[in-house]
């Protein structure tokens, strides 16, 4: 099976990052209802994630959906984090101290809140 992308770049970026938010990769993948093995794939460059991922991924592991597809660079992703407010920094803190059942949890209850929202604007 050829390769149709390069992962010399990426080569361990999703490893590093996972490890940077302290999770295994069973739990990265019941966030995001994959198998264990796709994650598995991804951090050794034998796959990449599907594009429609990336914001979760960005959004789990707090870096930009361009850093993970190396457009950026780490000294960019360091201006974003600082650009978000008290509040949303305060809520990713009280987030990272959860174990992964509650991180699930808060994860599909916002999800559920952002689409009712959505669904009474329209």
């Amino acid at each position: 099976m050829s390769k149709v992308y390069n992962t010399k770049n990426n080569n361990n970026l999703y490893k590093k990052l996972r490890a940077k938010v302290n999770l295994t990769q069973s739990e990265v993948a019941k966030i995001l209802n994959l198998n264990r093995s796709t994650i598995s794939q991804w951090e050794r460059g034998n796959a990449i994630p599907d594009q429609i991922l990336l914001p979760k991924l960005a959004n789990l592991y707090n870096v930009s959906t361009d850093y993970l597809l190396g457009v950026e660079n780490e000294k960019n992703i360091i201006v974003i984090q600082n650009e978000l407010s008290e509040d949303e920094n305060y809520l990713i803190d009280l987030i990272r101290q959860l174990d992964m059942k509650d991180k699930s949890t808060i994860y599909e209850l916002t999800e559920l809140m952002v689409h009712a929202k959505k669904n009474k604007t329209k």
